[in-house]
């Protein structure tokens, strides 16, 4: 049994004894020294603690009656212990082996054992000796992650993310594994990665960082309307469709020429940008743009018709009209308009590149159309004879920077027979023909009625006999030719004849 009321007239020299650890001799008890604790000097975690630790300890002295053995602090009153073990004992000296119980709740650290040896001499009969004996930890390592780079605000990333992890222990035991650097390459929406961590004592945390965001592809993106290159008329009423898929972030910001379902911009002429920009959730971006022209909704007027070779006689007048609308088909009454032409062949197609201005027929006067105000039409009445016979392009430009074409035969005076052209083509050979031997080398240039230059080559001989492909090209009608001819003697002449082409 221990004495309770002896320790408390003795705490002045049990307090000294314990600040020394070890005394010389007095009255009472002479010594008292721990020799082993059982388990000692190890961790343990809160499931491999044990129930009691045993200790064993030697003493001399005189009366012994018992001795106290406590946990974390000396007996009471020296001190507040976790758990206390009183045993009563009669021997002046000699060893023992006692247990004292752990309780439950036992706090993390290194927990010190204490004995005190009480005698029933008085005063100064008892001395206590300390020793180091149990190490708690019940707590596990912490491990801290750090991300790398941040998310967006949606939380998401548009590259690898990669993590990194600092780990320490409350417990006191220290963290003796940590987990390596972890890189996340793919992508998805909630990835997650389960890390560990243990102490000394073999305390375990696992932890699971997820809410992993990676989205590493743009938005793929659509513009079904305006379509690219196209022709919409003035003020028409085009409705804009388009569209924005991600598929994993899911699109964030967009900036557009035109929302889905509104109309896109058709009220001026001119070439026009739709712009379509998007965001997605991890910050990746796309964009797509195309052009698209505003223009007039443009028609011929009968007779002449575009998608045709439309022939007219050169003596009568050759009027080209049209008509321009805006998208709600009403007429558009201030259109700037000119006409041009060029050489064409027997289908329409353009064989020279050279335009120049259509001749006006009189009373007509102007390079630009006029405006039938009761019809709501432009015209212009061409000068046929002053284009001349033969096939032609006709091409209408138009103040919104637009052309339009049209396929013209003129069809010229005919000879009286064929006998007869073939007649005028023998005497204009005869008459070009030089003296070959008064010259080296001939140049031919051909040219319509209006003047046009519409063949050149040279020759070894002032011959003039039209090749296939030449007569291919040119339509049937009157035509001039040039001959100059350059002699020997390096003297120069020309002679101007006229042919009919006839097939």
């Amino acid at each position: 049994m221990i004495h309770r009321g002896k320790i408390l007239t003795q705490i002045s020299f049990l307090v000294f004894a314990f600040l020394v650890g070890s005394v010389p001799a007095f009255a009472g008890v002479n010594s008292v020294m721990i020799t082993n604790i059982t388990p000692a000097g190890t961790w343990f975690k809160a499931t491999d603690l044990p129930s009691v630790v045993s200790v064993t300890y030697s003493w001399s002295g005189s009366n012994v009656t018992g001795a106290a053995l406590s946990i974390g602090a000396p007996p009471p009153p020296l001190g507040s212990p976790i758990a206390v073990q009183n045993i009563t004992f009669t021997a002046d000296s000699g060893t023992r082996t006692d247990k004292v119980p752990l309780p439950v709740g036992l706090p993390d650290g290194k927990l010190s054992i204490y004995v005190v040896v009480l005698s029933s001499t008085a005063p100064n009969n008892s001395l206590a000796q300390q020793g180091q004996a149990i190490w708690v930890d019940k707590t596990p390592p912490t491990i801290t992650v750090s991300r790398y780079p941040d998310p967006t605000a949606s939380g998401w990333n548009n590259t690898d993310v990669t993590l990194s992890f600092n780990c320490s222990d409350g417990g006191e035991s220290g963290a003796t594994s940590c987990p390596e650097p972890i890189t996340i390459i793919g992508e998805g929406a909630d990835q997650s990665v389960v890390v560990t961590s243990t102490d000394a004592a073999g305390n375990r945390r696992i932890v699971t960082v997820d809410d992993i965001n990676i989205d590493k592809t743009p938005p793929r993106l659509t513009i079904k309307t305006p379509v690219k290159d196209s022709i919409y008329a003035l003020t028409q009423k085009v409705t804009a469709d388009w569209s924005a898929v991600d598929d994993w972030s899911g699109v964030s910001i967009t900036s557009v020429s035109s929302a889905k379902g509104t109309l896109i911009d058709t009220g001026a002429l001119g070439v026009r940008e739709f712009h379509l920009n998007v965001v997605d959730g991890a910050g990746n971006t796309a964009s797509l743009s195309l052009n698209y022209l505003v223009s007039y909704n443009f028609a011929f007027i009968s007779p002449l018709r575009a998608n045709k070779v439309n022939t007219v006689s050169i003596n009568k007048t050759l009027q080209i009209k049209f008509q321009v609308l805006n998208g709600q088909r009403k007429p558009i009454k201030n259109v700037a308009a000119t006409l041009w032409y060029r050489s064409a062949d027997s289908k329409g197609k353009p064989i020279d590149d050279f335009y120049r201005p259509a001749p006006a027929k009189a009373p007509f006067e102007g390079e630009i159309f006029a405006y039938n105000g009761n019809s709501a039409f432009y015209f212009f009445n061409v000068d046929a004879m002053a284009v001349g016979p033969g096939y032609w392009q006709f091409e209408v430009r138009l103040d919104d920077g637009t052309t339009r074409t049209l396929s013209v035969f003129i069809k010229g005076r005919v000879l009286a027979s064929r006998s007869a052209a073939r007649k005028e083509t023998t005497e204009t050979r005869a008459t070009s023909e030089p003296d070959t031997e008064q010259n080296s080398k001939a140049t031919f240039r051909v040219y319509t009625i209006a003047g046009q230059l519409i063949l050149e080559r040279d020759a070894s001989t002032a011959l003039f006999e039209l090749t296939r492909e030449e007569k291919d090209r040119l339509a049937d009608g009157v035509y001039f030719y040039v001959v100059t001819t350059v002699g020997r003697n390096e003297q120069s002449s020309k002679s101007l004849q006229k042919f009919v082409m006839m097939r």
